[in-house]
């Protein structure tokens, strides 16, 4: 079995979430070509698999770049899928994966990875407000399936995940019909990327909506994160919001 790496196909990711900003042609076809050039780079024997995994894959993450839902996910999973039949032809046997969440849950992580990773100033309520059908996952996936209507499509919940022994990757390697013995040998890892509390949460925000420059606020962030991970949320006070 062979694994994307994602830095090895970041030109695709970008294309990709220019795509979901711009919904042109020409960063469309893009994302689908340097996609199937990375493919095709790998020299895969026929019967070796290949797990590919990235979220940006799919467009950006809603609420980003101008972005309020997934619908440019159908056209780019097409492409995709167009390339690889292409390149493989009757051997391909294509599965796409999606990981999900109820409209409640995503809208909370979501919120917070864009108050972490961006300058977003909106409050929550404004940002759902922004964003109505962002977690429309019922639509996204029906019109996935009618875009690819050749390959399965596959949906997993994340919360739904979260006790599995590989969380998230556990139906992922389901199907990858891995040997007992090498499934065996895996190590979980530790759960990461987690949304932090709503003291950090509110630290976050104050700095977006501050005066200081990016790499001030960034690093200021950077510092709380160092903290919170050192003292724990008693640092910021509040509580764990999952």
């Amino acid at each position: 079995m062979a694994i994307g790496l994602r830095d090895k196909f970041e030109s695709t990711l970008r294309a990709a979430r220019t795509y979901a900003e711009k919904r042109d042609t020409f960063n469309l076809h893009k994302a689908a070509y340097l996609f199937g050039k990375y493919v095709d780079d790998l020299n895969l024997s026929p019967k070796r698999q290949l797990l590919v995994s990235a979220e940006d894959l799919s467009g950006c993450i809603a609420g980003r770049l101008g972005t309020t839902d997934y619908s440019a996910a159908p056209d780019l999973l097409q492409g995709y899928a167009e390339e690889l039949q292409a390149l493989f032809g009757r051997r391909l046997e294509l599965t796409f994966v999606l990981g999900t969440r109820a409209a409640s849950s995503w809208y909370r992580s979501a919120y917070w990875q864009h108050i972490k990773a961006s300058r977003m100033t909106e409050s929550f309520d404004a940002f759902v407000e922004r964003c109505p059908n962002a977690a429309d996952f019922a639509t996204v996936l029906s019109d996935i399936r009618d875009a690819v209507p050749d390959h399965r499509v596959l949906s997993n919940d994340l919360d739904d995940c979260r006790d599995l022994p590989f969380g998230p990757a556990t139906p992922i390697l389901n199907l990858m019909r891995m040997p007992p013995e090498r499934r065996a040998a895996l190590k979980p890892v530790d759960l990461r990327n987690a949304r932090g509390d709503d003291a950090l949460l509110r630290a976050y925000l104050d700095l977006n909506r501050s005066d200081l420059d990016d790499a001030t606020v960034e690093a200021r962030k950077k510092q709380l994160r160092a903290e919170r991970a050192a003292h724990g949320s008693g640092l910021l006070g509040g509580k764990e919001t999952g």
